[in-house]
């Protein structure tokens, strides 16, 4: 057995029990390979649904443009017959949560393909809120033989057992001893459900040894030792959590605004939710996604949930759906922080500069003693060019954290950067080379000092050494590349500064300074035609240049 010679090779038992937990989690592999093979297929042409949407939906899905997608869905669904086609269909409208559309095809899908996985969960789902349990559970039991039913199936149908008070099959599964984590967790919310929390504190002391770590573990374990009156646990998982959860809201600590688990239903879409936390450690997102929608169609406002989907959704660019996602996480959830924090991210991404000001500036305030919302607020300011208030904040991180700030070489960076573009440049210089001591090593410290100085015509012969030491170490970064070239070009080395900046721009050939570089070196050997190109290049990829004036007068009378 895979699992024995786990066993025999792990040498702590947190470290096997983790792994083990691994094993326990994957799914058939068979069952992911099909469902990958489905979305890479495009649908199948028939009579009504025409070439025209077929493209239109291969290529929205190459775009991960779901909305699209939903859209010819709508138009298309009645024509919809083949297996791949359906499939697709299914899988893009639960994969947006579209539930109604998902339940639709499931349907048909079950006619043909009765064994599939994700089709008969949806299925037994909605029995089960419908309260046709027995349906339910005979839609579980459809699905093929494999890692996933052998491993949740039990689980499943316990939970399931739960709400007609199925008392043998609950029993049974409650005395396995076996604590593999994801079990372990399950059998003691079971028991808490079921039985007494005389019975449930046995199985969550064992839960507390496995050495599972996740926020909403740590909620779980929370509320039901304080239920029990174990204070001084409580006060240890709180501090555990601290510190291994930048993201855990510690304002306050209060259990009515935990989502507890009291039903079956509950307990269902906490273990779709487990599951599809497991794929967004893989990194398998559509997998993620589906468990997560079939999780919230269970328990719409699951928190923890929410926030998953949300952090699948930011990494599709589905930014309107993640935003959606996270409604309803207010400031006294445990999760409020992660939540902002997430927003602040799409916001940032998709440069909604208002929204990303006002979130952190909420924070900042809500949050006073954290330090790291008051660094993401003076970046986010540096990028709007409003440099004097990034370095306020930069300098109350720097003053109030003054014990361990030398370790802190990225806060003097960036409020180096800051001072070097409010044209304070003694203060910049100070600050850059205090970054660098701290890290020598540091490829963009090294950049932005050297090529500073390039800037200002001083001190080149360091700034060459500088930029070159930073190529070495980030050789394939093309703005370091482009500081070595004009470095050179500013030495009078054209030759040599046409060759490094040719390599930059391969590298990032829509930069305008790279491309403005380049064509001065370029006139400088007397490639006139060549310069000019590159010049008018500039304009092209960014009317609004920093330096469009400049490049208008080069373009009508060179260097």
């Amino acid at each position: 057995m895979v699992e024995d010679q786990v066993i025999q090779t792990c040498s702590q038992i947190i470290i096997c029990l983790k792994f083990i937990f691994f094993l326990f989690l994957l799914v058939d592999a068979r069952e992911i390979n099909a469902q990958k093979n489905i979305l890479n297929k495009s649908p199948q042409y028939n009579a009504t649904l025409t070439a025209g949407n077929i493209l239109s939906w291969s290529f929205a899905e190459k775009q991960k443009d779901f909305k699209k997608i939903k859209d010819i869905i709508n138009k298309t669904k009645e024509n919809l017959t083949d297996l791949t086609s359906l499939k697709k269909a299914f899988f893009s409208s639960l994969i947006i949560g579209d539930w109604e559309q998902s339940l639709y095809f499931a349907k048909k899908i079950n006619l043909i393909e009765p064994e599939n996985l994700f089709v008969n969960l949806v299925i037994s789902s909605e029995y089960f809120l419908n309260e046709k349990y027995e349906l339910a559970r005979l839609q579980v039991k459809k699905i093929k033989n494999s890692d996933f039913v052998n491993n949740y199936n039990e689980i499943i149908i316990v939970w399931m057992n739960l709400s007609e008070d199925q008392n043998k099959v609950i029993s049974n599964f409650l005395e396995t001893r076996e604590c593999i984590p994801i079990k372990c967790l399950h059998q003691a919310l079971i028991t808490k459900v079921f039985t007494n929390n005389i019975e449930a504190r046995k199985k969550f002391d064992n839960l507390m040894l496995t050495g599972m770590e996740s926020l909403r573990l740590s909620e779980i374990l929370i509320e039901f030792y304080n239920e029990i009156n174990e204070e001084n646990i409580v006060k240890k998982i709180i501090i555990d959590i601290g510190d291994n959860f930048a993201d855990f809201n510690k304002i306050e600590i209060n259990t009515k605004n935990f989502d507890s688990i009291i039903n079956s239903s509950n307990g269902l879409a906490e273990l779709y939710f487990n599951i599809a936390g497991w794929f967004y450690e893989k990194n398998m997102l559509e997998f993620a996604a589906y468990f997560s929608n079939i999780s919230l169609k269970l328990r719409p406002n699951f928190k923890a949930q929410k926030i998953l989907l949300a952090s699948i959704y930011e990494k599709f660019n589905l930014n309107e759906l993640a935003l959606d996602s996270l409604k309803g996480i207010n400031d006294a959830n445990l999760y409020y922080l992660k939540s902002e924090k997430l927003k602040v991210q799409i916001f940032n991404k998709t440069q909604n500069n208002i929204e990303l000001l006002n979130t952190l500036e909420k924070l900042v305030i809500t949050f006073p003693k954290n330090q790291d919302l008051k660094i993401l607020l003076g970046k986010s300011l540096h990028n709007q060019k409003r440099y004097s208030e990034a370095i306020n904040y930069y300098t109350f991180v720097i003053n109030h954290n003054l014990k361990t700030i030398d370790n802190n070489w990225d806060l003097y960076f960036s409020r180096g950067m800051s001072f070097e573009r409010s044209k304070k440049w003694k203060e910049a210089e100070q600050d850059l080379l205090k970054a660098l001591e701290i890290n020598p090593q540091s490829a963009y410290v090294l950049n932005y000092l050297g090529y500073s100085w390039l800037e200002r015509g001083i001190n080149f012969e360091k700034a060459l050494e500088y930029v070159t030491l930073a190529s070495e170490i980030l050789p394939d970064d093309g703005y370091i590349i482009d500081s070595l070239g004009w470095a050179y070009f500013l030495l009078g080395d054209y030759e040599k500064a046409i060759k490094i900046l040719e390599y930059a721009l391969k590298i990032l050939p829509m930069d305008p300074t790279l491309n403005d570089h380049l064509g001065d070196a370029y006139w400088k050997v007397g490639r006139k035609e060549e310069a000019l190109s590159q010049w008018k290049r500039v304009l092209i990829f960014k009317s609004d240049y920093e330096y469009k004036d400049n490049i208008d007068k080069k373009i009508i009378s060179g260097l």
